[in-house]
């Protein structure tokens, strides 16, 4: 019986999704024996100091080894003859196990060999549990030189091991002779059950990364290295633009600043390369991960090099000898390279081997690569291109190209692996070969950015939200787009560019964060796991995306018009300054500050922007994550998307009163929420990853530049639930909150208002009149909004609230809190106002609106007269009308009849705006919020009556089903949350 295809490892394989993305934490482990979440103490075999090793030293044909080394220890060099063992008998104990935050851990036996020359055998390793049962593993000798081998005991074949093991045998291949060097053996480490990868001699391997794709080595890798592309004689045109192509690429990675030679000699001194067998072991970080503290602290850290330093020395070294002028420089800084690739290769950093774990590939060998192509003819004069080809296109999975269609646009692809596939490829020697596969690789890349799925795969979606780790995520887009957008202009007017639609879809994912942060920030509702960070339209990423897009014109235009408008009110003046040049002699002018209303749906987030202010918008729900939380990064977010109606002024992010020290995460600007002690926050973070709701509703719809937005919150750990809308029209914003319910006796449920760190503590905030300035510390203020009246304040960074419903706090104090990542303390000063609903609200309501950077005059009007009308506002619907821009927006949680002067009755729950025209036609948008991701029917088809008779004046996939003297019934086709827009006109 194969462990691997029995029913206890299924459930152990699935199990692991579960702990990934569900509060099953520690439950799930009983399908597989796991108790303990203190791995066994990890039995280290050292060669020169264990008992069992030396009586294998007695034998004639076993004996220490210098000569072959791993992490700078000896080997056993066993000349074994055809099934001769080598017996390991001592009991240790092996841990299953999920760490807190729901990570499953896996025991692995960890082997490092080098093998003298090639069999056809296999190395078996047997083991026996203290009750007698067994189980083994195969490790194929097909290759010469070290391997790592790493096997999860769920990855064995034979029974299924208990936690104690007696003993282990090393058994050789049932025919002919050989020599096999033994190095590292840990018969018992325990790791991210994730990391551990398969390997050529070692295929079995369950495949190493869950999460996404391309994070590092998996199956798929050992098949596409096996993949030739189809080679016809190339043109000579095509050679031309290969050329072109690879100028482009060089000129790019020529464009890097490389440090003094006498740096880099001292780093290559100081691993040891000239010494061969003796130097330092070059390792992934990830390979580190089973071994214990102890082990890494005298064993392997001091004697290993990252990869990634060894890349930045190899760029650096290529850099010296394509620019340096030193002749003596260079011709030392060649032997340096010439004897690091031999390093190199002697230590299995050949095609096919994994290394155990090469995790997050393309975050180590970016530098690799580049150094790689920079030094291809070195590569050529040394002899080892072919080797180094066969190596990186392993490594990138560069041959997937030939596997359609992609599974997805994968962001971490795009960032880490899309230009290092590109390198490896051109690798190639041959010119014909190098031609096909660098078109297989255009089509690839181009089908990759085309992709607008309509679930929460990674990729560019119609809307221009960018996905990654299950949800629209800027942080990791900013990567995916800067390297994207180098691509399709390194290809970009040659007959293998991308596709126009490929363009379209990144240009608008691009376009779209100039939208969604104001000026360079990113509002933490938007920022996933890293609030606070410093991921902003100022990273080098987002600044080469706008740079790139700006260089590919289209339709005999050297500059992309829109893009090059965007770089230049963004980039104006810390941008490429010939770039800059060269758009003003073209006439280009910077655009102005974005104006206008967008709607998000795939992120449950709508963006209101005039003049150099904006407004966001977040929710969550059955599809839309609340935001990616861990236990050491964003550990307070849980409430980030419970309605946050987060407001910038054009000063960015920190001016306008979002600061992280002292800042309270349980009141969050527009949120409904708990004031829950910190440490009861992180308890539902932990038990609840990335964090989805069971409701469907929520999102926005727009008409014109004016939108609105609702949503359903149900949030089941805090036993919170309301239905929440917001409704912008001009800078006048309107807030309500309905079935405010929670049954927690202990803590007050509120919506807060605004949060604005207080930069000057002396720096006022007011209530009544902004002539009342507030600017005593501590203070309180509690006001009870009155019928027919309401309670003015303003904040400190220019926006005014009237509250028309609810009970309000003000409150100016020094804040203490926990930072989002280590939870350690902070303090700051804030003004900070929130309505409370009490303790267990049952159904509480609020109404507040907001006026962004009104004038003196705007907040003595809207003081005296609301500029809006509430037409409903319950359970079924919330209905506001705006008397200056004469709309009508309804959030409609519910389907039925509704007592409204237009909107009579609607089949499904909706977010529909209308306005009346002077012609006595009607303008309406409307909007199904449900995304309905890999549902079997993802069109929405919605019916709506409306008082009066009508035909459709304009607007796709909308008709009339029947229309009469008093209502007429419209039939609306959409899907995926989008906005649809159309006109009726009166029926003659």
């Amino acid at each position: 019986m194969k462990i691997q295809s029995s029913l206890p490892t299924r459930i152990h394989r699935f199990s692991r999704t579960l702990l990934l993305h569900s509060s099953l934490g520690l439950a799930a482990l009983s399908a597989h024996g796991g108790e303990s979440l203190t791995p066994a103490p990890q039995v280290f075999v050292d060669y020169a100091k264990d008992d069992v090793v030396q009586s294998w030293l007695k034998r004639s044909n076993v004996s220490l080894s210098v000569e072959r080394q791993f992490f700078k220890q000896a080997t056993v060099k066993w000349d074994w003859t055809a099934e001769e063992t080598l017996d390991y008998t001592r009991e240790f104990a092996i841990t299953r196990s999920a760490s807190q935050v729901g990570i499953l851990y896996s025991p692995i036996f960890l082997l490092y060999t080098d093998n003298a020359s090639p069999s056809d055998g296999v190395l078996r390793v047997e083991l026996t549990d203290t009750e007698g049962r067994q189980a083994h593993f195969d490790v194929s000798l097909k290759h010469r030189g070290h391997r790592a081998t790493w096997v999860r005991y769920t990855d064995m074949t034979g029974d299924q091991l208990g936690t104690q093991i007696k003993s282990f045998r090393l058994r050789a291949p049932q025919q002919g002779k050989g020599t096999l060097y033994l190095g590292t053996l840990v018969p018992n480490g325990n790791t991210y059950e994730a990391l551990v990868m398969p390997s050529d001699h070692v295929p079995y391997v369950m495949d190493g990364e869950d999460e996404h794709r391309g994070a590092g080595v998996h199956r798929s890798h050992l098949d596409a290295i096996k993949l030739s592309v189809p080679v016809e004689p190339a043109t000579a045109a095509a050679i031309q633009e290969l050329e072109k192509i690879e100028s482009r690429l060089e000129t790019a990675l020529l464009h890097q600043k490389h440090a003094k030679f006498a740096q880099v000699k001292k780093f290559y001194d100081a691993c040891g390369i000239a010494q061969g067998e003796q130097g330092k072991e070059i390792c992934f970080g990830r390979e580190f991960a089973p071994f214990s503290a102890e082990v890494q602290k005298q064993y392997i850290a001091p004697n290993t090099v990252r990869f990634a330093f060894i890349g930045n020395m190899l760029n650096d070294l290529a850099l010296i000898i394509r620019e340096n002028k030193n002749p003596a420089e260079v011709a030392e800084a060649k032997t340096m390279v010439a004897a690091t690739f031999k390093q190199l290769q002697a230590q299995g950093w050949v095609s096919g081997h994994s290394r155990g774990s090469i995790h997050n590939v393309g975050y180590n060998i970016k530098t690799f690569m580049s150094a790689l192509y920079l030094l291809r003819d070195e590569l050529d004069t040394l002899g080892v291109r072919e080797h180094f080809t066969q190596l990186t296109q392993f490594i990138t999975n560069a041959r997937e190209v030939l596997m359609l269609p992609p599974n997805d646009a994968n962001m971490d692809h795009f960032h880490t692996l899309a230009r290092e596939q590109l390198v490896s490829l051109l690798l190639t020697k041959d010119s014909n070969e190098r031609v096909a596969w660098v078109k297989a690789y255009a089509h690839y890349t181009s089908v990759m950015l085309e992709m607008r799925t309509n679930d929460d795969r990674d990729g560019f979606k119609y809307d221009g939200t960018a996905f990654h780790h299950y949800g629209h995520y800027p942080d990791y887009a900013m990567g995916a787009i800067g390297h994207a957008a180098e691509l399709l202009y390194i290809f970009h007017n040659t007959t293998f560019a991308f596709s126009p639609a490929a363009k379209a879809n990144l240009k608008q994912a691009t376009m779209m964060m100039r939208v969604y942060a104001n000026k360079y920030d990113l509002p933490n509702n938007l920022q996933g796991r890293h609030p606070f960070s410093d991921f902003s339209l100022h990273h080098k990423d987002v600044k080469e995306a706008y740079y790139y897009l700006t260089k590919t014109g289209d339709k005999g235009r050297q500059f992309d018009p829109e893009a090059a408008a965007a770089y230049l009110r963004l980039y104006g003046k810390d941008g490429d300054q010939k770039l800059i040049s060269a758009l003003e002699k073209a006439g280009i002018q910077p655009e102005s500050d974005p104006h206008g209303h967008w709607v998000m749906n795939n992120a449950a987030n709508s963006i209101h922007r005039r003049d150099d202010w904006m407004v966001a918008v977040k929710g969550y729900s059955k599809y839309v994550w609340c935001g990616e939380t861990w236990d050491v990064a964003n550990r307070y977010g849980g409430f980030a998307s419970h309605g946050a109606v987060d407001i910038f002024t054009g000063a960015g992010k920190a001016a306008s009163g979002c600061v992280q020290d002292g800042w309270d995460w349980t009141k969050l600007p527009g949120t409904t929420s708990l004031e829950v002690p910190l440490e009861i926050l992180l308890q539902s973070i932990e038990m609840h990853k990335n964090k989805r709701s069971q409701e469907t509703f929520a999102g926005g719809v727009k008409l014109g530049e004016q939108g609105i937005f609702g949503m359903v919150l149900n949030d089941p750990f805090h036993d919170l639930y309301a239905r929440k809308s917001v409704f912008c029209f001009d800078n006048r914003i309107v807030c309500l909150g309905s079935n405010i319910s929670n049954i927690k006796q202990n803590y007050h449920t509120t919506t807060t208002l605004f949060q604005n760190a207080l930069n000057k503590v002396s720096r006022p905030n007011w209530i009544d009149s902004p002539t009342h300035a507030l600017s005593e510390l501590p203070l309180t203020v509690t006001r009870e909004a009155k019928p027919d009246s309401c309670q003015v304040l303003g904040d400190t960074i220019g926006n005014s609230y009237f509250v028309r419903q609810g009970k309000l706090v003000v409150s100016r104090r020094l804040q203490h809190s926990l930072t989002q990542d280590k939870g350690l303390p902070t303090q700051n000063h804030f003004a900070t106002a929130w309505l409370d609903h009490g303790k267990s609200p049952k159904n509480a309501q609020y109404e507040y609106s907001v006026l962004v950077q009104g004038s003196a005059e705007e907040i003595d009007a809207q003081s005296k007269q609301s500029p809006y009308t509430v037409l409903q506002h319950d359970s079924r619907a919330h209905v506001v009308y705006d008397k200056a821009s004469k709309i009508t927006g309804a959030v409609l949680f519910e389907e039925g009849s509704f007592d409204l002067e237009l909107i009579k009755e609607v089949s499904q729950p909706v977010l529909v705006m209308h306005a009346r025209q002077d012609d006595g036609s009607i303008k309406l948008s409307l909007c199904d919020p449900d995304l309905k991701w890999r549902d079997a029917q993802p069109e929405s088809v919605i019916y709506v009556s409306v008082a009066g008779s009508w035909k459709i004046a304009s607007g796709e996939g909308v008709s009339v089903v029947k229309s009469d003297k008093d209502s007429t019934l419209i039939k609306v086709k959409t899907k995926e949350g989008r906005t649809v827009p159309f006109t009726l006109q009166p029926k003659a």
